[in-house]
């Protein structure tokens, strides 16, 4: 039955693959000395390099002039076009650090430090590898969804904050906050709940902010929270409960952690649904008692806040008080190369991603497609064209936030994502009309089996939705009880179809895959293989 696609099991989470953890350094031999040797590759007077010899552990750092922007993407230490690892950010956010290097002779030379596709040793570099010859790719026959779950409902709301006690956290000195913002549908009790959490954004603004928590001086948190409100206010008019938490003090703490804050963000996740879960039963509480049906959770993540949820579903045990029925990942990191199984997924990926610039998202899609055999939930993949990683949050997304905030796509002329020069880049609002059809599509199909959903979420042809300026991404699904067939394994040939894979050259190896064909040169597609 085609409702049935949309549904799984919930509960199992299956590590893929096994990485580098972010940020752990290898204990030095105490019987080693220690010598400094400063290389000055690039521009002088953009950052400092220096080579670190420290009881027989070898360092390179790179030290910028001003503090780092905080960005859901990583900073990448390269020689040439290969990138060798992923820095640490020292207590100045200005001290990045790679240890273990082993550099021979000539290689100093040759080293670069890039943050998305920008390079910060040298003024003006940006590496466009990924995005050439993407302009001139026609779209060819689009199709319109006859339903736009992104439509508001007839259900009357209710808006309000909340503010419960700190979580402590065992790697930052101070608590993660527990601050909420609730929109409900004011007639309906037992509502579904989606649970948004945002990504990776500056944690405080005004003057005195010194980068630690809780804000100093006249400075005051980033409602981050907030940017999800049109998402939330959407939903509740069609019945579903909302909550939008804020994770500030990970934001501001967790380059202490060694895995980038994704397990900071699952206790904070997982802690809201507990104290949720309470609230819920206790007669004293009238705003919330019966309002939420938490045997029916959606998590929505947002960048670094994906790679939370998603560590959430994996971190929930078989006894939660609550479960957990699918998630959206909207241009999520994946540091950790792993994806949770059994879980209805679905990512959005924003084209003109300039934080999370590789895209790194779709491996949540790839890799548990082949998780297990007996498998049989949809994940699917929205590459949505003229997005970038900000504007998804009103409160990152300038004219509108209250905070001071940027457009995250560096090159204003580029030809399919310059604001200056692109017709297909779409304008804030067009970017959350459109986030709006995904996560409606996604919410629906999850929690109610909605067979329509799968007219936005997996379509033959790129959907087109014109209640967003005409807004257009190419949507493609996995799983849901399809059979996957590979060339040479079981596919079969028909008309003009070519056996071949989909695929992108990655741009620190140039070597193609096999079979590639299709519009895999273009180095957007929908799946591809990375190289690390």
């Amino acid at each position: 039955m085609k409702s049935q696609r949309l549904i799984g099991l919930v509960g199992l989470a299956l590590i893929v693959t096994a990485a580098p953890a972010v940020g752990l350094a290898q204990e030095p031999d105490p019987g080693d000395a220690g010598t400094i040797t400063r290389i000055a590759p690039g521009d002088a007077d953009r950052g400092a390099w220096r080579l670190r010899s420290d009881h027989g552990v070898d360092t390179v750092e790179w030290r910028s002039p001003s503090r780092l922007p905080v960005t859901d993407g990583r900073s990448e230490f390269r020689l040439g076009d290969r990138v060798i690892g992923y820095p640490d950010i020292g207590a100045d956010r200005r001290t990045l650090s790679l240890h273990n290097v082993d550099l021979t002779a000539g290689q100093a030379d040759r080293l670069e430090v890039w943050l998305g596709d920008n390079r910060l040793d040298t003024a003006g570099d940006r590496d466009l590898r990924r995005i050439g010859g993407v302009a001139a790719a026609p779209v060819g026959p689009t199709a319109v969804p006859a339903v736009d779950p992104g439509e508001a409902g007839d259900h009357p709301i209710v808006r309000f904050d909340y503010r419960s006690a700190p979580v402590p956290w065992r790697e930052y000195p101070s608590p993660m906050e527990t601050v909420g913002h609730v929109v409900l549908p004011a007639d309906v009790d037992g509502a579904p709940l989606v649970l948004f959490l945002h990504g990776r954004h500056q944690a405080c603004y005004g003057r005195g902010d010194d980068f630690e928590w809780p804000c100093a001086g006249q400075s005051k948190p980033v409602p981050s929270q907030l940017g999800y409100d049109y998402l939330q206010r959407m939903l509740a008019s069609q019945g579903y409960a909302t909550v939008s938490i804020a994770a500030n003090a990970i934001n501001q703490q967790d380059w202490r952690s060694p895995d980038g804050g994704a397990s900071a963000r699952s206790a904070l996740v997982r802690h809201h649904l507990e104290l949720l879960g309470q609230w819920v039963a206790d007669l004293g509480r009238p705003r919330w008692f019966g309002k939420l049906d938490l045997d029916r959770v959606v998590l929505v993540g947002h960048s670094r806040g994906g790679e939370g949820v998603d560590q959430a579903v994996i971190d929930t045990s078989a006894g939660a008080p609550y479960t957990i029925e699918g998630q959206v990942l909207i241009g999520p990191v994946d540091f950790a190369y792993q994806t949770a199984g059994d879980m209805p997924t679905v990512v959005l990926l924003p084209y003109c991603d300039g934080d999370v610039y590789d895209l790194q998202g779709q491996r949540y899609v790839d890799a548990a497609a082949t998780l297990t055999s007996d498998d049989p939930t949809l994940r699917s993949s929205v590459l949505m064209r003229g997005a970038n990683h900000n504007f998804f949050n009103t409160e990152w997304t300038p004219g509108i936030s209250k905070a001071p905030s940027w457009d995250d796509w560096g090159d204003q002329d580029h030809p399919l994502c310059g604001r200056k020069a692109a017709p297909t880049r779409l304008s804030a609002a067009e970017q959350r009309r459109a986030a709006r059809s995904f996560v409606g599509a996604a919410v629906h199909g999850f929690v109610g089996a909605d067979p329509a959903a799968l007219d936005l979420l997996d379509s033959a042809r790129p959907v087109r939705l014109p209640a967003a300026g005409g807004a257009v991404a190419w949507t493609h699904a996995l799983g849901g009880d399809r059979d996957t067939v590979r060339p040479r394994a079981g596919a079969r040939i028909t008309g003009a179809a070519t056996a071949c894979r989909s695929g992108t050259v990655s741009p620190f190896n140039r070597a193609a895959p096999p079979d590639l064909c299709g519009n895999g040169v273009h180095a957007r597609e929908v799946h591809w293989t990375l190289a690390y």
